[in-house]
C-alpha cells in the first residue's frame, strides 16, 4: 500500500531528472549542435545517435584535420573527457565549449544515451 502511495511522486522525479538532463543540454550544446540528422547544419554536427558512432564521421561537416582522422568510437567516457577540455582529446579541435562540472557533464552524457535509445526503439 505504501509504495502505490509513492508511485506518483517516483513517476515525477524521474520525469523531472529527465527534464533537468534535458535542460542541461539544451542550454549547453543546443546552441551549435542539433539532435536531428534532417535539422539543418549548425556550428558542430549534429548529436543524434552519437554515442557509438565513430568520431568525425558525419559527412560534409567541416571537422578540424584530428577529427576527420581519429579512429575511435564516442564513449560516454570518451564524451566525459571531452567535454572537460575537447583540445585535450583533440589538440585542433573547434570546439570551445568546457564543462568543468561532473554532475553536468553526466547528465548531458545520460541525455544523449537515453535519447539514443529512445530513437533505437529501446
Amino acid at each position: 500500500m505504501g509504495l502505490l502511495l509513492l508511485l506518483p511522486f517516483l513517476i515525477t522525479s524521474v520525469e523531472a531528472i529527465a527534464e533537468d538532463e534535458k535542460a542541461l543540454f539544451s542550454k549547453g550544446c543546443s546552441a551549435c549542435h542539433t539532435l536531428n540528422f534532417n535539422s539543418s547544419q549548425r556550428q558542430g554536427p549534429t548529436l543524434d545517435r552519437v554515442i557509438g558512432r565513430k568520431a568525425g564521421s558525419i559527412k560534409n561537416f567541416p571537422y578540424s584535420d584530428g577529427l576527420k582522422n581519429a579512429e575511435w568510437d564516442w564513449t560516454p567516457e570518451r564524451l566525459d573527457k571531452w567535454l572537460i577540455n575537447p583540445q585535450d582529446v583533440i589538440p585542433d579541435s573547434y570546439m570551445l565549449y568546457r564543462q568543468t562540472d561532473p554532475i553536468v557533464r553526466k547528465k548531458i552524457i545520460n541525455f544523449l544515451q537515453s535519447d539514443r535509445k529512445k530513437k533505437q526503439g529501446k
